[in-house]
Formats: C-alpha cells, structure tokens, sequence
C-alpha cells in the first residue's frame, strides 16, 4: 500500500547478549523463525494498536549437544544459543503486523522468503539478505482486521501455494505465492464443504491439509489441485486425531504414514541452518522448502530417550529437541544432518509426556503419533552452469549449440533438450548439438555424472528454458508507442503528455539530457529511417517533427481541425501512418515531404497504430467498441489511393465476447478500450491489449450480481495475419490486474511484455503458447523493484538486453535487466535504475497525487486484488460506452457517463439518479463495488456512509485528492463534425433554430446545457423496467445529461437505449420536447442532429433552464435523513432533496465549494435543505412559488437572505428576523424565522434581485 511502501525503516543495533535477555521495551514477541542462522522475530505493544514490529537476531552457532545432556523441559536457547546482534525494523509496513498466525519460511527457486501475518493478510519479505529484509508483496485476505492479540485467522503454506482460513469467516482461501511480488488470492470455497463449525486450526503436508475445529474435530482437504480443494477420508494420506490438553484446548500430532517416494529431494534437512532442523510438517519436496515455524516462544526441549532418530548407515542416534504449538508436537534435530543419509524417526504411540506450556504451567498432552518415519536428505550437488551459445533463443531449422561447465569436478556430460527427443550419450565434451522444429520455450538440461570425494557416483544438473523462435521478418515491425530507443546515438525518447513536452535520455548514463515543448498532449514518438522524430500532438491537432540529432524542430505538420491523432508508426516505403481519436481515421503521410497522401475512414475513434515489416499490412485499434464485440482495423497498405480513400479498404476483424464462464481465474467480456496492438518479430501474429466489460452480467440481464472480480479482467488478444482472423484459442486473461495498454516483445520474440497502467507491472507471456509466465515490478504491491505509477510505453534495448518501461504518473523510465530471462536462467528481470523524465512538475498541489490514485488499481484501499481503479471505465478521464447493469447497486440499467468538462460536480449531482452529492461519496463504491478497503477512517466513514450524507470533505487526503483532479476536467473535446475553422456548419446553424424554438434549453440550458446544477431530474417517459430503482428506491426521474461534448458519447439516454442522436429524436412515447422532436420532419432531425453534434467546449451557452413546479414528490421516496423523518412532502420540479446538518466547515452549496464558516449556536445541527429554489436569477423579483413545503409536524424554519440584498421579498412577510448571522466564504446572511404548524404549506419565492449568493433554508423539529 502507498502509504507504507514509501515510508523509510529504522534499524537498531544491539550488543551481543543472551536470548533470553533480549526483551524490546513494552514490546512482546509473539511469532519467530529461524533463516540461515538469523532468527526473525515479530514483536508487537499490546497496549498500542499497530505497534508491530520486526526483529532480526543473528544467533551464534548451536552448541554440541549430546542426548540428555540438557534437563526436560529447560529451553534449550536459554542455555545453547546467543544473539550476538539484532537489529530492528519499524515502518509503515511492520506497523501492520500481527500476532495472528507464525511466520512461515520458505525457500523457491533461489529465493528465500518469509511469510508474516498482518492485520489485513500476509507480508512476503526477501530475506536473502537476512539484515536487510526487503517487503517484495503483500495481499489482503478476507474477515481479517482484528484487534492486537487475536487470533482472528491462520494460514499454512505449501508452495507456491498458501492457504487461509478464518475464526469466522466461512471461506478456505487459496493464495498463489507463484509470483511473490504479486501474491494473489485464486480461489475461495465454502468452509462448509469440509465440515461443520469453526475451523481454529490448519495444517499442510504436501498434498493434504489438515482443518481443525473447535470442538476437536479433524478434517483432511485433498490440495492435489489446489484451485480444486476437495474433502478426502484417505488415511494413507496423512493420520491426524485431536486430543485435549487440561485447558480444553485441542491438540494434535500430525505425521506421514509412509515416507515420501524418492525421499527428500535436494539440500540437507536443515534448510535454514538454524540447528534445529525440522524433520516433521515440512514439505517432502526440498526443492519447494516449506516451514510453518522451525522455533516458537516457548523454546525447544530435549526430547524424551523414547523419540529417536537414527542414522540407518551408522547405526548412530541424533540428537532431538521438541516443542509444542497449538496442539502440535514438532520434533527438530539438534545437529547438521548428513547430505544422502537415510535417517528413521522412532516415536511411541500414544505416548503422554510433560512440558512447559507459555504459561508455564505443566500439562498432559496426550499425542497420537506414527511409529516410525524414514527419510533420506539431499544429495550435496555440484554446481553446474550452462548456456546456450547465442545466449539467447534459437531459430526453428537451425542448429542450436549449448555449452555446459562444472568447476567442482569432472565427470561425463549428457544433455535433454526438452523437445522429447532422446537425451545424448554421455560424453566428456561438455557442448550438444539440437535442432528444434518448433517454436516455444523448452527446458533443455544438462546433466554432469561424476564421482564424489568418496568414490560415490553422483549426477549434478542445471536447467535452462531456451526460446526457440520462427525467422524475424527482414525488417522489424513498428507501431505507436510513448518511447522509442535510437541505437545510433544510445538516446531513449519519451512523451510527456502532461507537460507537453519530449524528453531525450543519455541511455549509456542513465540521465536527463533535455526537455522539449512540442503541441498540446503529446501522445505517440516514432523514429523514422531519415532520424526524424515524430510526434502526434492530441489536443492542438498537429505533429512535431525534430531532429534525432539535435533535437531542433525541423517542422509542425498542421492536421484537420478536432482529429485528435494519438498513434504514429513508420513504415518502410517511406509513408508514415497516425491515427485519430476524433475523426477516427487512419491518415497516411509521406515521411521525406511531411505531405498527406492518403485516408481510411473507420466507425470509432482509433488509437493504437501497428505496420508490419514489409509496410504492407497497417492494422489499427478501435479503442471504444460497440456493445457486442472489440474491433481491429485491418488495412492493405496498397489500398490507399489517395485523400478520396474513406471505406471499403481492407476489413473490420471483430474480437468476440468472451462467452465466460466467471470464475476468478477468467471470465466473459467484451474486448474494450482497445489500446494497443504489436506484431511480433516473425510477423505472423499481432498482439492486441484490451480489457473485458462484463457488460452481460447483472441482476436484471442474468440473475447475477456484479462482483468486483467479474466487472472488469484484463486481456489480451491475439490476430492470426496470415489466417486473417482472431485466433480465440490464444488470449490471455491476466487476472487480478487492471488492463494493459502497451505491448513489446524480446529481440527474437521468444518473449512477450504488456504494460498494466493500473497495475503498475509489466507481465511477461509465451506469445507461442499464451501462457502468463511473471510478473516485473507490481506498483505498490512490490518494494524498490517497482515500475512506477502508470506505465504507458515500453521499449527494449536489444544490446544491453534492457526493458526500459514509461511510468506515466511518476515521470519517469524504469529499467529491469532482461539478461537472466533471456539467458533461460530465471524468470526474473531484476530492477536496473530509475530516470526522471520531467525537469517541472506541472500538476500542483493535490491533484497530481489525485490522479495517481484515480489511475491507480493496485492499492488494497482503491479495489481488492487491484482489478480496478477509476480509470478502469473513465479512461483518460472519458467513458468506456457500456451500458452496466448495476441492479444490485439499488439503480438499473446505466450509461456510463463521461467525466470530461463536469469539474467533477460543476454540473450539480453526480450520477443519472442524483444519488451522489460530492466525489468523496465514491469511497461508497470503492468499498462496495470494488471491494477496497476505503480511504476513509472506518469510524468516520460508518458516519457518512451514503452517498447523500454529510459533507465528506477532509475525511481524507486521498479522497480530496481525487476530488482536486477530477474537478480539473474542465474541457470538452472539440466537435470534428464543425468546420475547420471550428463555426458550425450550415446545417448545423439551422439545427440551433430548431433546437430554441423547440425550447430545449428550458432543460438543457445555460453554460451547462443542463438544468441538473439545480438538482433537478426529470420523467420524460425514457424509463423501463430495467431502469430500475435510485438508491434502492423509487425512480423518481433521471438526470438531464449536459449537451457538451454529446457527439462522442454514444450511447444515449440512462440506459443507453439509443444507439444514435436520431434513434434519440425518433423515439415514441417521449414527454415534453422530446415528444415534440419526434414530430419533425426528417430534415429537420438531421439539421438537429447536426447541430447537436457541434455542441462541444466552443459553442455558447444556450438561454438559461427553466424550472416549474410541475410534480409532486413524496419525502417517503427520498432517503430518509436522521431527525426528519416524516416531516413534510415536496412540492417542486422532479428534483432530489438533500439535508445535511449545518455546522461550521459544511459545505454550503452542493455544486460549489464555499463552506460555512461563522454558525449561531441555535442553528447548529440543524438540517439545511438544498433546493432547486437555490440559484433563481431569471425568476429575481417575482414572487412565484418555486417551492412549497407541506409540513406534517410543528417545524421551525429559518430563511438565509444575502446581506447585499436591498430589500426583503415579499414571500418573508411576517417572519421574524434575528440578530445574529451566518457566514460562508463567499456571502454573509440575515436571518429570518418561522414557526409552522403541522398541515402548514409555506411557499417560497425567488430572490429579491440579481447576483446575489442563493437563499438558504434550515429546518429544526
């Protein structure tokens, strides 16, 4: 999480001292474990909530200690073991840590992790460097948040897998530690399937786990599949019975039956080098070391004479020490067991035997346990190294060479490729010799056999995946990207769309050379052969051409007015292709004369921009897609022929609705905001990034709820060239990720890379078998190795195997070294360096930090697992053209709005219903629909939890962030459909005749074009059945949507039931001017379309809206408010009434952010109503009613009059005025008083003139 990551730690050394002796002052420790002769150790204040805290001890060397040496049940650390140092750490992060649940160790692949409980989940730590541990991961679990002490939750490991349960929760969660910066949880079943009551205990041996109940009960879960857990009876598969100790708790030992076929694979048993080796509940599988706790606060004991264990070679006993934890006898080994030794574990059944529990008081622990356990340890292997000869992928058809090499000895040399084709012959020549036949990644092994220093025969190996790819095409493909890398001059490029500026980096040195204003938004960078540089330029219709060399401007190519281009890309023959987000075409340039010669025109707006290697084929991405299917543009490049090219060039390829089903590891959806597309080096395939709207999916359309891991899945598509067609069979679902928007590939292709924006990660996949292999970086989930906030563009250098990714929102380049990946060493990119990219920040304040969070997923507090941020359907702070089914949200059917030009609720409430009043009430949906856990404290946000609540403003710094960016969007986009010098056209001209005589400015009108500043909605006669309910209620209306901008938002109406403007004014059954424009001529409609088409961001504002009371609504179908209910009805236009309590620092108006700032002590608490009544300059001076109260109990009214008024309005005859006053930041008000009686029906009217602030109305039972 943000706020912890980057929080420095605090590290503490302390004099070498007894164990015991080491006690941090109102600390306790309440979990530890030994790693490599380190002892971790977490310690908490009890007294102080999240007080946590991790201890690392450097523990001297065990002590010889020979059986019956020590007296039972003296710990043996006490008098055997020394801390010669410890140091602590205390951050943000350690501050979470919790008593919950042991630490767990475990060792995978070269690394060592440690696994530590938080108040929220889990912690993984790289404790390769044991003094310097390093927070790579974390993840939150769920029904865990309780307070110090408890012991809400457990968990076990067997990895790459964890799994958790709960005191009450009713699920057994399955956590993958497969990528241990990205834990993720894949899989949550019912409790109940395992049996009845809570489960207080779990265990985990190899392929079983062991569930505990309260009352004693056992149950064995079969995790063969772990995404498949299923209940099991097998008692070959492990014996577990539960006895009870004399406090009633129930207690349990836990053993193989049998030995594990082969023994125990891989190093000596004493993984950790603690001295204590653990011989029981640890994983067979050494190669995949697992410890759920090899020392625990209790100490370890001597065993009893009557638990053995016996070298079987020598016929030698090893000395064993014990202890007991939650119901376990665990049974470790006093000194360094013998690499190939076969050891048997001799313990009696049944057996009860005294020890020291934590509280030191002696009990009975009866223990059912098998007889006897053989296992054998680890062979001690020879390190062997090997690597192919072009240290990087082969080409199908051609000879590979690898070469393998052992410095600890000689031997004989055999080889496996992988390809299930025969391993060679031994040989003493350490090379081979394979030719592949097919593309993919194979595991290609080499094998040494060579004899020990005593004359054993032993076989060390080494493993390596090799790529294996089809023959790059003679020229490399190019596309549209935020970055490009010249090799000539080791400079690396970059758009900064922010600051409307290009930075150039010194690659070789990692730094900043210069910074370059070019036109507004800059949004794609393209390298052409004649080391020119171009640069689409979104909001100020242009290109930028410089100079590679110099970085001069050598031309600003002028593009048609409102095209918006976004992707550029090269192509051989010397064209260069952009294309556009507002006029959605393809635009063809020559690249020496910067002319245009030619055109496609496509039906949605397109972004991302692909030509492959022969500049035959240009294929582009419709980023917002109809509602059944993604779109790629496909385009033959000899088509074009000349500016009259507008269609019937090349084909439309659909990318279909994934038909699901929804689980958590996939799920339907429809192919959207299509954002990116590469084609890989053999020019075969185009990969195309795209997320999946599960727009299919509600109550009203199927049954089913929206979820927060079924809305939105990132995807990623694949396009068959040659074929000319989708190849279904090969998209990648990503999982727990927001969605991607750039793509780059390995220098071969052997492996692929697709930035997550949301994410903050980079995810490498096999582009020939779709597989998902890891994950680089992962935003704030991961520690120094992160990319960064926003990656937009990736670009690979191919002489210094370097992935260098765009991070968007924190300005800069980070660079991961690609070696070891490309050498089939390890699936790892390590973090290389960090470039900053700006020399000026251009957001202040605030909103910089709100815009990371409003594009930011990966954030336990934004959505659970990081599957969604804000952006994730208002892109670029747009729409994303669906139609969602949020029944279960207590609304319908729904459109998703655009944000942009609404300053967040610069256009009065938000949503179609009016059912938020402020941006901070979408903590509302970022805790409900998203699953996150909040930005607001829980006890202030149990207070102001709905939507139309009290003020949230200053509940939180995040949320006011958000509200500080989104409150920026003050432009609409420029309307393409006007003239080029931006006037409307003639027809639109005489739509805007139509549009005032048919009064629609009486509702869409003013500056807005929208009445709904005034809180008003309407009932034109649009709703259905599936329009549903607002806030769980009746529908009462439904905003009027502002004209702004309406050119680029289709659908139309609430629930998008309108594919076009003219199905809008074609439509029956409509009220008012609706009903009116269906009665036009069809010319008519079209010149009304096409003035409604040109109404954007230049276009004045229209007269100003109208309101009369024309309905009568009910208080029983608003929200009810504490203290009021019952009070009055409403008489007023179909509008939604809002009362907050009015106390200093509330805000005053609900589409403004002027607060209260002086309150008298008898309006304190009171409740302020927000009326349409509020802002009613048109009607100033007259003494029309505009509101009408019909009050149901005896209710005290207060009237807040402007002080600058002049006079009083006639409709506050015979209230009384008071002495005192109520001030704001923008006004000071009189006060009148009224009392009325039940039955009572006050009016009120206008103001008594114009400019001033609204009146205000306070209401007291």
């Amino acid at each position: 999480m943000t706020t912890i990551l980057h929080r420095a730690g605090l590290a503490l050394a302390c004099a070498a001292v007894p164990f015991t002796a080491l006690a941090h002052a109102d600390h306790e420790t309440v979990g530890s474990i030994h790693v490599e002769g380190h002892r971790f150790r977490v310690e908490i204040d009890p007294d102080v909530e999240h007080s946590g805290r991790l201890v690392v001890d450097v523990i001297a060397r065990p002590k010889e200690v020979d059986a019956g040496q020590l007296e039972l049940d003296e710990p043996l650390f006490d008098g055997g073991r020394e801390v010669l140092e410890s140091v602590v750490i205390e951050n943000g992060a350690t501050s979470l840590l919790s008593a919950s649940q042991q630490p767990a160790a475990v060792w995978a692949d070269g690394e060592e992790l440690l696994v530590l409980a938080s108040h929220s989940g889990v912690q993984l730590w790289d404790v390769r460097a044991p003094l310097e541990p390093k927070l790579i991961g974390t993840l939150g679990l769920l029904d865990i948040d309780a307070p110090e002490g408890d012991r809400p939750w457990q968990f076990a490991v067997q990895f790459p897998w964890l799994f958790a349960i709960g005191d009450d929760a009713a699920q057994l969660q399955v956590v993958s530690l497969a990528d241990p910066y990205a834990p993720e949880v894949v899989d949550e079943t019912p409790l109940d399937n395992y049996g009845d009551g809570a489960m207080v205990g779990i265990r985990a041996f190899d392929d079983v786990l062991q569930l505990q109940g309260a009352t004693g009960d056992v149950s064995a879960v079969d995790v063969r599949d772990p995404l498949r857990p299923m209940p099991t009876s097998n008692e070959s598969a492990m014996r577990a019975r539960a006895a009870g100790d004399q406090a009633g708790e129930p207690s349990s030992g836990f053993f193989y039956d049998d030995a594990p076929d082969g023994g125990f694979e891989g190093a000596a048993t004493n993984v950790f080098d603690s001295g204590l080796p653990f011989v029981t509940e640890a994983s067979p599988n050494f190669r995949r070391r697992v410890s759920t706790g090899t020392s625990f606060e209790r100490g370890w004991f001597e065993a009893p004479s009557d638990r053995r264990l016996v070298d079987l070679r020598s016929g030698t006993e090893v000395p064993l020490a014990t202890t007991w934890q939650s119901g376990s006898q665990f049974v470790a080994t006093l000194k360094q067991l013998a690499p190939d030794a076969s050891y048997r574990l001799e313990l009696p059944e049944s057996v009860p035997f005294t020890t020291t529990l934590g509280s030191n008081t002696p009990a009975a622990v009866n223990l059912w346990l098998d007889s006897t356990l053989e296992l054998t340890t680890g062979r001690a292997i020879a390190a062997v190294n090997l690597l192919a000869s072009s240290s990087g992928a082969s080409t199908i058809g051609e000879e590979a060479v690898f070469g393998a090499r052992c410095d600890d000895t000689t031997g004989q040399w055999s080889f496996d490729f992988g390809d299930g084709s025969p391993a060679t012959r031994w040989s003493s020549e350490p090379l081979a010799f394979h030719t592949f036949d097919a593309p993919g990644l194979y595991s290609v092994t080499a094998r040494l056999r060579h004899t020990d220093a005593e004359g054993k025969e032993r076989i060390s190996a080494r493993v390596i995946e090799h790529g294996v790819v089809r023959p790059e095409t003679a020229r490399a493909a190019t596309k549209a990207t935020t970055i490009v890398y010249d090799p000539e001059l080791e400079r690396v490029w970059c758009v900064n769309p922010d600051n409307d500026t290009v930075s150039c980096i010194d690659h070789a040195r990692g730094i900043l050379l210069q910074e370059l204003i070019v036109g507004k938004e800059p949004r794609s960078i393209a390298l052409a052969d004649d080391r020119s540089l171009w640069i689409t330029n979104e909001e100020s219709w242009s290109i930028t051409v410089l100079d590679a060399d110099t970085g001069n401007l050598v031309e600003t190519v002028e593009l048609p007015f409102a095209c918006r281009p976004f992707g550029v890309a090269h192509a051989p023959d010397g064209s260069t292709y952009v294309t556009t987000l507002g006029t959605n075409e393809i635009l063809r340039f020559d690249t020496a004369s910067r002319v245009r010669t030619g055109r496609v025109l496509a039906d949605g707006p397109l972004r991302g921009l692909a030509v492959s290697g022969d500049g035959s084929t240009i294929l582009a991405t419709r980023f917002i897609s109809p509602q059944d299917n993604g779109e790629l543009v496909v385009v033959n490049a000899a088509s074009f022929d000349g500016l009259g090219s507008e269609g019937a060039v090349g084909f439309v390829q659909p990318l279909a609705e994934n038909p699901g089903p929804d689980t958590r590891l996939g799920g339907r959806g429809v192919p959207n905001h299509v954002a990116d597309v590469a084609i890989t080096p053999d020019g075969r395939r185009a990969w195309i990034a795209a997320k999946k709207d599960n727009s299919s999916r509600g109550l009203y359309r199927d049954g089913q709820p929206l979820t927060w891991w079924s809305t939105v899945r990132p995807m990623a598509a694949v396009f068959d060239i040659e074929a000319g067609d989708e190849d279904v069979a090969a998209r990648i679902d990503f999982g727990a990720r927001d969605f991607p928007v750039a793509t780059a590939f390995s220098p071969r292709g052997e492996y692929g890379f697709m930035a997550m924006r949301g994410s903050g990660s980079v995810e490498v996949f096999d582009p020939e078998t779709s597989e998902h292999l890891f994950t680089i970086g992962r935003g704030d989930r991961g520690a120094g190795e992160r990319t960064g906030i926003a990656p937009i563009g990736l670009v690979v250098d191919p002489d210094r195997q370097l992935l260098v990714v765009h991070n968007f929102l924190t300005r800069d380049l980070a660079v991961y070294a690609l070696q070891p990946l490309l050498a089939g060493e390890a699936w790892e990119a390590p973090f290389v360096g960090r470039v900053k990219t700006c020399t000026v920040e251009i957001l202040r304040g605030p909103v910089l930090p709100g815009k990371q969070l409003f594009h930011t997923a990966n954030e336990d507090r934004m959505s659970r697992l990081g599957h969604v941020s804000c952006a994730s359907c208002h892109f670029d702070s747009g729409h994303d053209g669906r139609i969602w089914d949020f029944t279960d949200r207590g609304e319908g059917l729904r459109n998703t709005i655009s944000l942009q030009g609404r300053q967040g609720t610069g256009h009065g409430l938000v949503h179609w219903t009016a059912n938020f009043n402020e941006i901070q009430d979408f903590e509302q949906d970022i805790r409900l629909a998203q699953a996150g856990k909040g930005f607001i404290a829980d006890h202030l946000w149990a207070g102001s939890r709905d939507g139309l609540g009290y003020d949230k403003r200053g509940l939180s710094l995040e949320t006011d962030a958000i509200n500080s960016y989104v409150s920026t969007f003050d432009r609409f986009p420029p309307s393409p459909h006007r003239e080029q010098d931006g006037s409307l056209t003639a027809g639109g001209a005489r739509g805007k005749e139509l549009f005032d005589s048919l009064g629609c400015w009486e509702c869409h009108g003013g500056r807005t074009y929208t009445d709904f500043q005034f809180g008003t909605v309407h009932d034109i006669g649009s709703t259905t059945d599936a329009s549903g309910s607002r806030i769980g209620g009746p529908l009462i209306g439904i905003d009027t949507p502002t004209l702004r901008g309406i050119w680029e938002t289709a659908p139309y109406f609430h629930d998008g039931s309108a594919a076009t403007l003219m199905d809008v004014l074609n439509r029956e059954g409509l009220k008012g001017s609706h009903g009116e424009a269906a009665e036009l001529s069809d010319e008519q409609k079209r010149d009304l379309v096409e003035y409604l088409l040109q109404i954007d961001g230049r276009e004045p504002p229209a007269k100003n809206a109208v309101r009369q009371p024309d309905a009568k609504v009910a208080f029983e179908t608003l929200p009810q408010r504490a203290g009021l209910e019952d009070v009055f009805v409403l008489t007023a236009n179909d509008w939604p009434v809002v009362i907050p309590k009015v106390r200093a620092g509330v805000r005053v108006y609900q589409d403004a952010r002027d607060v209260f700032t002086e309150v008298p002590a008898w309006l304190e608490d009171t409740h302020r109503l927000w009326t349409a009544a509020e802002d009613a300059d048109e009607e100033a001076g007259t003494d029309a009613p505009l509101l009408e109260l019909t009050m149901r109990h005896d209710v005290t009214v207060t009237v807040g009059l402007d002080a600058r008024a002049e006079s009083v309005p006639a409709w506050l005859a015979g209230w009384t005025e008071s002495e005192d006053r109520i001030a704001s930041d923008a006004a000071t008000y009189r006060l009148f008083t009224k009392r009325f009686a039940a039955e009572d029906e006050p009016t009120f009217g206008a103001n008594p003139a114009e400019g001033l602030a609204a009146y205000l109305i306070f209401l007291e039972r």
